[in-house]
C-alpha cells in the first residue's frame, strides 16, 4: 500500500501481492516500472475527514485533519450519483477521480475531488495519459469543500478551460458554469451537463446514504431521475 497526498488517510493498494513484478525469478530487479492508478481506485482508510489541505504531508505537527472515525472504504464522493444520470440519459462516462491537471502557462497543478468525460468521453476513450494540451479538459469537475474553500483554484480552472464545476459545502451545491468569454465563472441554477435533472438535490441523497446506504440511495435517486424524465416527457 502507499499514501496518497496530500492527505493524512487515502491510499491506493491491492489484493494481489503478485500483481507488479519487480524481481525475477533470480532475485534481479527488473527496473522502474510505470504503475497508472486512478482517482476511483484510491481507499479512504476513514481516519479523518478529508481535507487534502491538512494534510500531515505539507503541515508541521502531523497535519490539522478532523477525526472521522470511520471505516476502510472506496474513497467516497459524487460518482456513483453521475452514474445514475448518464446512465438515465444513455451517455458514457470516464471518471478520472482526483486527477492532477496542471496549466503550463501558469505552473500550476491542482487535484479536483472528482472529474468526469461525458459529452467529450470518446476523445479520451481509451487514453492513459491525458495531455491538455492535445485533449479536451474534463466535462466536469467536482469540488467538496469541508473546511478549506474551493474557490481559489477557479483561476485555474478558467486557465483550463473546465465548462462546470460542482461545489459542495455545507449541505449545498453550488454550480458553477465557465462564461461566453471563458474568462470567469458563474453561478448558474441549472447543470450544462445534465440541464434538465435535478442536480441540486444531490446533498439531500448524500444525507440520505448515511441512513439508508449508498445502493439504496443509488437506486432512490434512480427512481428520482425517472419520475423528472417522464414529467418532462408528458407534459
Amino acid at each position: 500500500a502507499s499514501m496518497v497526498i496530500p492527505s493524512n488517510d487515502a491510499f491506493i493498494a491491492n489484493l494481489n501481492s503478485r500483481a507488479y513484478r519487480i524481481y525475477n525469478s533470480s532475485g534481479d530487479f527488473l527496473g522502474p516500472q510505470t504503475i497508472v492508478i486512478y482517482g476511483e481506485q484510491v481507499w479512504d482508510s476513514g481516519t479523518e475527514v478529508n481535507d487534502p489541505d491538512g494534510g500531515a504531508a505539507f503541515t508541521t505537527a502531523g497535519g490539522t485533519s478532523v477525526d472521522e472515525n470511520g471505516v476502510i472504504a472506496a474513497h467516497t464522493g459524487l460518482d456513483d450519483f453521475v452514474g445514475v444520470f448518464v446512465d438515465e440519459l444513455g451517455l458514457e462516462l470516464r471518471k478520472l477521480g482526483s486527477l492532477t491537471m496542471k496549466n503550463p502557462a501558469q505552473n500550476k497543478g491542482l487535484e479536483p475531488d472528482g472529474c468526469f468525460y461525458i459529452q467529450h468521453e470518446s476523445l479520451v476513450r481509451g487514453v492513459n495519459t491525458l495531455d491538455f494540451a492535445i485533449h479536451p479538459p474534463p466535462d466536469l469537475v467536482v469540488e467538496v469543500d469541508n473546511s478549506n474553500s474551493s474557490l481559489n483554484k477557479l483561476p485555474i480552472y478558467v486557465a483550463l478551460r473546465i465548462p462546470e464545476i460542482w461545489r459542495l459545502q455545507n449541505g449545498v451545491l453550488t454550480i458553477y458554469q465557465l462564461n461566453q468569454t471563458q474568462s470567469d465563472y458563474a453561478e448558474t441554477e441549472r447543470s450544462l451537463t445534465f440541464p434538465q435533472l435535478p442536480i441540486r438535490e444531490l446533498p439531500q441523497f448524500i444525507e440520505q446514504a448515511k441512513l439508508i446506504g449508498q445502493r439504496a440511495t443509488v437506486r432512490s435517486l434512480k427512481q428520482r431521475v425517472q419520475q423528472v424524465l417522464a414529467d418532462l416527457e408528458s407534459a
